[in-house]
């Protein structure tokens, strides 16, 4: 009797296991990471502080990079090819590019929930989503990489909601709107071609 009591205990638990790991391994926690970048003023001054600037369609392929030793060090980046549709400053051979994204995904095991690590608001490009980037050399990463976090990265056929609902500061919209009146003339052919 006591064995089968047991074997039913052990049955009830390798259960609660089974089902709490499918629930937490399908789920995401954000995380954002506070960090320092510079502050552009301006469409001129972000203009002025990166190497490449571009119109790009995010592909399905983006791969995570881990640093650190372990959580609470951990951090990295993540490599993002994109199909250049237009080189605006800069100059660029081929239609593919790797993009560095200053976020990178963690999974801490069976039973906890994936995290997405990102830095300050930054929110990660969409699969077949059309971006204008602001990008600078990042001789770490070996790539161009978005430069300024949400600074540098402006969805431009509003498929991407993520990005507009994480744009918290009054600086952060204003920026936002002057570089996309800025740049609407050579964008526009792009959002046209998209649907």
């Amino acid at each position: 009797m006591i064995k089968k009591k047991n074997i039913i205990v052990a049955m009830f638990v390798l259960t609660l296991f089974l089902v709490s790991a499918l629930f937490y391994g399908n789920s995401v926690e954000r995380i954002e990471y506070q960090a320092i970048a510079k502050t552009f003023r301006d469409a001129d001054d972000l203009l002025a502080h990166n190497d490449l600037v571009i119109i790009a369609e995010a592909t399905e392929n983006s791969e995570s990079t881990l640093l650190g030793d372990s959580t609470p060090d951990i951090w990295g980046y993540t490599l993002t090819e994109v199909k250049v549709l237009n080189v605006i400053k800069g100059a660029l051979e081929g239609a593919d590019l790797t993009v560095g994204e200053p976020y990178f995904t963690a999974d801490p095991g069976l039973v906890l929930p994936k995290q997405l690590i990102t830095y300050e608001t930054y929110t990660p490009m969409k699969e077949g989503s059309r971006y204008l980037l602001f990008l600078k050399w990042h001789p770490g990463w070996e790539c161009y990489a978005v430069n300024g976090f949400d600074q540098g990265k402006y969805n431009i056929d509003n498929t991407d909601r993520e990005e507009l609902a994480m744009v918290k500061s009054k600086h952060r919209h204003q920026l936002r709107r002057e570089v996309l009146e800025r740049y609407q003339p050579v964008v526009e052919e792009f959002i046209k071609d998209s649907n």
